[in-house]
């Protein structure tokens, strides 16, 4: 959770060691967390036959209609996996003489259109009653509504810190 006093002390920092600390340390360390959730429970989806027969009621942005549960994971995994990318330095090529608040944009823009996907697929799984249908599913014991959930807190965080990185970066550019 991104506290006031964390908050605070990292309007403080330096554009690098805003880059080291914040987005290079406890952001990556954040997307790579989500991302192992989302793998390990997506491997589980692979073992549970009624995750693939079973279809959302709703459809999910960008999906066919009758996307299945296990689709929804596999979704969500795709795109935990370019937030990873993304943030171990693989966002686009900045120009020769770009500032630390134009790299710190191209992160928050690299990353927020894959969180926001998760966030999606996550809150049409905890609110699908097909989901709900499931039941304790999980090997432990945790229902598929549950994994959402949980997913969704982590996805919340990931924001948290992207719209604390663009207000950093806006200070950054009105003290310019």
């Amino acid at each position: 959770m991104l506290h006031e006093e964390t908050r605070a002390q990292w309007e403080q920092y330096t554009p690098q060691s805003f880059v080291d600390r914040v987005l290079n340390g406890a952001l990556r360390d954040k997307i790579r967390l989500t991302s192992t959730v989302i793998h390990v429970y997506t491997q589980i989806m692979f073992r549970i036959p009624e995750a693939d027969s079973t279809l959302l009621t709703a459809t999910l942005p960008g999906d066919l209609p009758g996307t299945s549960i296990r689709d929804a994971f596999i979704t969500m995994r795709w795109n935990a996996a370019e937030m990873v990318d993304v943030i171990e330095c693989g966002s686009v090529t900045l120009p020769a003489r770009y500032t630390p608040a134009m790299y710190i944009s191209s992160v928050i823009r690299g990353l927020k259109q894959y969180v926001v996907t998760i966030h999606q697929c996550a809150s049409a799984l905890h609110a699908d009653p097909a989901v709900q249908s499931l039941g304790r599913t999980m090997p432990n014991g945790r229902t598929t509504r549950e994994v959402a959930a949980e997913i969704l807190d982590h996805t919340a965080e990931i924001m948290r810190y992207l719209n604390f990185a663009q207000y950093y970066v806006d200070r950054l550019k009105s003290c310019v």
